[in-house]
């Protein structure tokens, strides 16, 4: 049970690292590991202590980090998958305590 919980973790992990940009639900999450909705929540929560959707966001703050520090890009250009700059914005401070801009000064 333990090991078929690890596989489809790499699975839906592998697949949110790949297509973190894209506009990306809850389904297609699930439908990297052949499960339904509610499997792949119930999956994150026992292994990671956290819904697909929080890890997606999460993991999406994390390269827009990696993309600010390494790169030139202004932030209306980072291709993180975020529907807006604004909800970008307010979801990089909720991570950070910064903005994209102080993030990128420091």
């Amino acid at each position: 049970n333990e090991h078929v919980l690890q596989i489809r973790m790499q699975k839906m992990i592998g697949f949110i690292q790949e297509h973190y940009a894209e506009d990306v639900s809850l389904q297609d999450i699930a439908n990297a590991a052949s499960i339904s909705r509610s499997e792949a929540s119930r999956c994150f929560q026992s292994y990671l202590h956290t819904s697909p959707v929080n890890y997606l966001l999460k993991y999406r703050v994390e390269r827009s980090m990696q993309l600010l520090r390494d790169g030139n890009m202004t932030v209306e250009a980072l291709e993180c998958g975020f529907s807006s700059s604004a909800y970008f914005c307010k979801l990089f401070r909720s991570h950070t305590g910064m903005t994209p801009k102080q993030y990128r000064s420091k």
